[in-house]
């Protein structure tokens, strides 16, 4: 059965299996786990028995007890080539991850091979084997593509048989039995598996589950890689959980593979010229960047400091922070000026509220406009940037309320200038409505891809 072939089936059976228990949530690690015990053998699904493999860890840990821990996931040797912490683990971000299918009754033998093996050619790398038997119980990954391409040859050389396939997903190597992927600071199958969720979650909610296609996923995989590189569209990075810059960038990378590697164009060469890590020269867009940490520490401080001075000074006093850097506007209790100091440059500061004021004003005109109408939301925005007043927002689900708190008029009014002049016009209330509203069909158009 070809790697194509394989992709539906798997798609398919996953699916089948939402189709059948409707009240099963979508999730991520439901993905994950049919992802990793996927298996064909002969032209039919069997899924790999998760038998444990903690045994042949502790043989291995055996052989090579001084480059090797185990976690709650898996058991890992590492070469490192006498690199300290932070450099070694960079460039093994950097590096090639190599998954080797092994049958389980095989797996200590030749997963002893291949690491005396690296270790007598002096391979700097990370070799893992999972708790339970999977598809991936065997990763490799190592620094250089010189190196991935030796293992490579050697594994070739090795006389044995699997009934185990590679996830389907990755691309296959000329030994059918390694495939590869770069994914920097993330986990190959991680990703894939968050956009499959997402793939099926929208077609769930568009009664179109029983119909997905590899190309169909594909396509959805393309329409997410374009929207995560506007730096606009914070809402992606948070929809995948993307945290900082070399995720965002290895994200990216992860799924032109995926996209690749359905198209069945990707080859091994122009893997190995991917930049993962913070090396790329990619253009990140930092500054759409907060966690969910930061937030909430915001949200914090902003709560305190209304409840001592109200929302409009304490507006005041953030402005006068971005402008100044001095810190001693903040007062020291409830420990807000140490939290300020500990965690938010005057720039960090204005960015991450630029950011949840601009999406906090959309959001309570998009509430607004589908309780009301496009009459009251224009009033709304109207007497928002014409009197300083919300009170034409509604404030279902707490829409209003949110925006008041996080919505700093000067912060807003720089944000929709910026995005008025990108657009080449005046910012008016006319073309401040035109703008939400443009940002809200937006939307729209991207939950229904």
């Amino acid at each position: 059965m070809t790697k194509s072939n394989q992709r539906e089936l798997f798609l398919k059976y996953l699916a089948k299996i939402y189709l059948y228990n409707p009240d099963l949530p979508i999730t991520e690690d439901t993905i994950y786990d049919e992802l990793t015990a996927f298996n064909i053998e002969n032209e039919k699904i069997r899924g790999i028995i998760p038998k444990s493999l903690v045994g042949i860890q502790v043989k291995l840990n055996n052989s090579f007890p001084k480059n090797s821990f185990t976690n709650e996931y898996y058991w890992a040797l590492e070469n490192r080539n006498e690199l300290k912490d932070k450099e070694f683990y960079e460039t093994i971000q950097r590096g090639i991850e190599l998954h080797v299918a092994v049958n389980p009754e095989d797996l200590y033998q030749i997963s002893e091979k291949i690491f005396k093996y690296m270790f007598e050619e002096n391979i700097t790398m990370q070799c893992r084997i999972s708790k339970v038997m999977r598809n991936d119980a065997l990763v490799l990954k190592v620094a250089t593509t010189k190196e991935a391409q030796k293992i490579i040859s050697f594994i070739k050389k090795l006389n044995y048989s699997t009934q185990i396939n590679p996830n389907p997903f990755l691309l296959t190597t000329s030994d059918s039995r390694v495939a590869i992927a770069k994914d920097g600071s993330l986990s190959y199958n991680r990703v894939l598996s968050k956009l499959i969720k997402a793939y099926f979650t929208v077609s769930q909610n568009t009664k179109g589950l029983a119909n997905v296609t590899a190309k169909g996923f594909k396509n959805f995989c393309q329409a997410e890689l374009s929207l995560l590189r506007d730096d606009k569209d914070s809402h992606h990075l948070r929809t995948y959980d993307i945290k900082n810059p070399q995720e965002y960038n290895d994200f990216l990378i992860v799924t032109e593979q995926i996209i690749k590697n359905i198209d069945n164009e990707l080859t091994e060469e122009e893997l190995f010229q991917y930049d993962t890590g913070l090396s790329s020269s990619r253009d990140v867009p930092t500054k759409t960047f907060y966690t969910k940490e930061e937030e909430q520490k915001i949200l914090y401080i902003l709560d305190r400091l209304s409840n001592y001075y109200g929302i409009e000074d304490a507006h005041r006093i953030i402005i006068k922070y971005i402008d100044t850097g001095n810190i001693s506007y903040f007062t020291r209790r409830d420990s807000i000026r140490r939290i300020v100091l500990e965690n938010f440059s005057p720039q960090r500061l204005k960015e991450i509220l630029t950011i949840m004021g601009y999406n906090a004003l959309v959001s309570a005109s998009d509430i607004t406009l589908q309780k009301y109408n496009y009459e009251q939301l224009n009033y709304a925005i109207n007497n928002m940037f014409t009197e300083g007043k919300i009170d034409g927002f509604t404030n279902r689900d707490n829409a209003r309320s949110y925006l008041g708190m996080v919505g700093i008029p000067k912060l807003l009014s720089e944000a929709l200038a910026e995005r008025a002049g990108s657009k080449g016009v005046e910012l008016t209330p006319e073309t401040i409505s035109n703008i939400i509203i443009d940002e809200i069909n937006e939307g729209i158009n991207k939950k229904s891809r």
